[in-house]
């Protein structure tokens, strides 16, 4: 007979709710294959008929879960993640007073003993005051934080992460802000008592790609802003010229 062998038992879940003007939802779902077990629990501020798809796969030593919300009018998203030490630490942050129609997601990339990554995509059609933020820390002392506000408009292709491990932590967003579009754009970066501040106040004729990374490791600390004319916009100009 041979000796023992290390099995890995993958579980999948996934639900579907219509949530007709629930505000304030409490929503949690949980795997287990009787040792090893992995859960998520969500507070968020729900619009009409809005729907969430959710999805977790539990492994003996790790777990990722991904959720989808979709929906229209007011939302708020704020939720933090944890390693499964408790040392890293990735927070989330997604909402607007008011919208056409948005689509949020998030998803648990890594979650190890000493390492988290999360990350979200948002878009938002006709939207008011849009915000999105995402921020990564440690036990260290270290963290890196990045955000997005826009006034009134759409928001196309919003993604972020935040990654933290025992020894760095990396937040990250880009985005595609159309023209006319008034936005402001937020980044930290922390190493113990020292911290890197940038902060900017955008409007622009044309449509922008923008991104942000911010981090912190060892003894360097680094924050990246860069806004560029839109590629895709400007190739749809120029199909419309010829």
């Amino acid at each position: 007979m041979d000796g023992l062998k290390k099995v890995s038992i993958i579980l999948i879940s996934a639900i579907l709710l219509l949530l007709p003007g629930a505000f304030g939802l409490d929503f949690s779902m949980g795997t287990s294959n009787g040792i090893n077990g992995a859960s998520e629990s969500i507070r968020l501020n729900a619009p009409l008929e809005s729907s969430l798809i959710s999805s977790t796969e539990a492994r003996p030593v790790s777990h990722v879960t991904s959720m989808t919300f979709k929906g229209n009018g007011p939302y708020k998203f704020e939720k933090t993640f944890s390693s499964l030490s408790r040392g890293e630490h990735v927070r989330l942050a997604a909402g607007m007073k008011d919208s056409k129609r948005f689509v949020h997601s998030y998803d648990i990339e890594t979650r190890k003993q000493d390492r988290i990554r999360v990350s979200q995509s948002l878009d938002v059609d006709q939207g008011k005051m849009v915000e999105c933020s995402t921020e990564a820390w440690n036990s260290r002392g270290q963290s890196a934080k990045v955000g997005l506000k826009m006034d009134s408009g759409s928001l196309d292709g919003y993604r972020s992460y935040g990654d933290a491990s025992s020894d760095s932590v990396v937040a990250d967003q880009e985005a595609t802000i159309p023209a006319g579009s008034r936005f402001s754009v937020f980044s930290e970066a922390k190493q113990g008592i020292f911290a890197m501040r940038s902060m900017g106040l955008m409007s622009s004729s044309a449509a922008l790609d923008i991104k942000t990374t911010t981090a912190a490791e060892k003894k360097r600390s680094m924050i990246l802003n860069m806004a560029s004319k839109s590629k895709d916009k400007v190739k749809d100009q120029d199909k419309k010229g010829n």
